[in-house]
């Protein structure tokens, strides 16, 4: 079986719930999710968040493609997480460069936890750019070009 077909096999076993034994002793998603939503609510009635600029009570479109176990639950990654598109600074600004936060580029990501990465930015790039810090534990995608699909998990500060 080629790489590709191998990969699609998992991901197919992994979505349904197939790729490893499921315990029905395990907590349902749904108490989970309850706990994230009520979460959410904390921080943003304590200002930490912004509320969620979209609500959809729609039904999924993969619902009616996939079938899942019992105890899982269809959610928007919305509903899970914060999710952000990353930002280059301009390369022709060298005050932004080699300064004492690290910087990941989506060729840094690795399929696992990131423990090192090579490249730094200055305090003024964060401050004068759409960049982002993202904490330890932040689960990171490509979403664009050669790397998209990749992810990381960032397991090191952003500062040194």
């Amino acid at each position: 079986m080629n790489t590709k077909l191998l990969r699609q096999k998992i991901l197919d076993l992994a979505i349904r719930g197939k790729l490893v034994p499921q315990d029905p002793n395990d907590e349902p998603a749904s108490v989970l999710l309850e706990r994230i939503r009520a979460e959410k609510e904390r921080l943003i009635k304590e200002k930490k968040i912004k509320p969620d600029k979209k609500n959809s009570s729609a039904k999924l479109h993969y619902e009616n493609f996939f079938e899942v176990p019992d105890s899982w639950t269809w959610v928007e990654l919305g509903e899970i997480g914060d999710w952000q598109s990353g930002a280059t600074p301009s390369r022709s600004n060298k005050d932004y460069f080699n300064g004492d936060i690290l910087w990941l580029k989506t060729g840094d990501l690795n399929d696992n936890y990131i423990y090192e990465i090579p490249e730094k930015i200055s305090k003024k790039a964060l401050i004068e750019t759409s960049l982002k810090v993202n904490p330890p534990g932040s689960v990171l995608m490509a979403m664009y070009g050669a790397t998209i699909g990749k992810v990381g998990i960032i397991n090191t500060a952003s500062y040194n």
